[in-house]
């Protein structure tokens, strides 16, 4: 999912972002972040942890991609039974 579809959700990625050089970056995978505003060019995002919350931080363009899922639709698939995993995640994103 790209970031502009989750502005004002919290949000984590599904893989790490890989710079043109070479370097992959794994950032943003375990802690959410809530987005602010998104582009095709930069994230404005807050972030959530403990040590730095309300931080407000500016993301490039190798982060504007289709590597982004919303952390409550994830959480909340985790807490319902697997069968039934499909249907809550479908109901929750009509309504997100």
């Amino acid at each position: 999912m790209k970031a502009e579809q989750l502005i004002g959700k919290k949000a984590i990625r599904t893989r790490h972002t890989t710079y043109a050089g070479g370097g992959a970056d794994r950032s943003f995978m375990e802690r959410p972040i809530i987005i602010l505003y998104a582009n095709e060019s930069h994230i404005i995002y807050e972030r959530t942890d403990t040590y730095m919350k309300g931080q407000k931080n500016l993301l490039s363009y190798e982060y504007c991609d289709n590597n982004w899922i919303n952390y409550d639709c994830l959480m909340f698939m985790a807490e319902k039974p697997r069968n039934n995993a499909t249907i809550y995640y479908d109901e929750v994103v009509k309504v997100a």
